[in-house]
């Protein structure tokens, strides 16, 4: 996908669509700037977001489907009504700041094998984070900023490993 044209539609279903639903990919900036979009349902097919490809829209919580394997750098960034989202273990390579100035995110579920220095820091209002099972490591700065932090869930029976002094800092 390309583009995405409409101004004014609040959700989208990809999965019920009959071409929407063969989607890949999600381009750079395919929905950037689409304020009216507040909830959407990605295909089973997707396995690529590309950079800045929800950056500054409407979106209030994402579910990444299982399948997907690359979320690019800014994916989601300037989401200001994102509260919620959860990452599958299917997604291995993910780009830096994908929920960067997403100022209201507060909850994301987190299923891949390690999380980034840059992934979920100084996130304003982040208090819940949940780690599923297959999450090994936690990166130094991880949780940088991330002032209103008060609930880490692991899941897993043996902890992830922190790499560094600073993976809660400040």
């Amino acid at each position: 996908l390309v583009r995405w044209k409409s101004t004014t539609r609040t959700t989208l279903n990809m999965q019920e669509h009959p071409i929407l639903s063969q989607v890949t990919t999600i381009g750079t900036w395919a929905f950037e700037n689409c304020q009216s979009l507040k909830s959407i349902t990605f295909p089973s097919t997707l396995t690529t977001i590309k950079n800045g490809a929800f950056s500054k829209s409407g979106l209030t919580s994402v579910i990444i489907p299982e399948g997907i394997t690359t979320i690019e750098a800014s994916a989601f960034s300037s989401c200001k009504s994102l509260v919620s989202a959860s990452i599958p273990k299917s997604a291995t390579s993910i780009g830096n700041w994908i929920f960067d100035y997403c100022d209201n995110l507060e909850e994301v579920t987190y299923a891949p094998k390690i999380v980034k220095g840059s992934m979920l820091n100084n996130l304003a209002s982040l208090k819940k984070v949940t780690l599923l099972e297959s999450v090994t490591s936690i990166n130094e700065w991880a949780f940088e900023n991330s002032r209103k932090l008060t609930t880490v869930i692991v899941k897993a029976t043996i902890p992830p490993l922190l790499r560094g002094e600073n993976v809660f800092r400040n």
